[in-house]
């Protein structure tokens, strides 16, 4: 039976089958607002210990800050990074060289 895709909309895309949506889960793009963090659409995050709604920035990506120079895009229907945070936007690798990782420096 296909399940239809859930509201892009939607803060909690994961409806447990008691009815309630699932708190720990949600769309990234409606609970970041963030300057330097572009997020596209039906790209999730989960956490067993999730941060408040106006946290979920700071929780992926702690060292991004407004005045930064970069600025994280993590692109539509990816689940979110299972390695951890985004430690390294300033990093002082060389840019030239190809990243394999969801985010590019802009």
């Amino acid at each position: 039976m296909p399940y239809p895709m859930p509201d892009a909309d939607c803060v909690h895309p994961i409806v447990l089958p008691n009815g309630q949506a699932h708190p720990s889960t949600v769309f990234l793009r409606n609970v970041v607002d963030h300057p330097k963090f572009e997020v596209g659409e039906f790209t999730y995050a989960s956490d067993y210990d999730p941060p408040s709604h106006d946290g979920w920035a700071n929780r992926l990506a702690p060292y991004l800050f407004p005045m930064s120079q970069e600025t994280l895009k993590i692109g539509r229907l990816l689940p979110d990074r299972p390695w951890g945070p985004f430690h390294h936007l300033q990093r002082q690798s060389r840019y030239e060289w190809p990243d394999l990782l969801s985010f590019s420096r802009v």
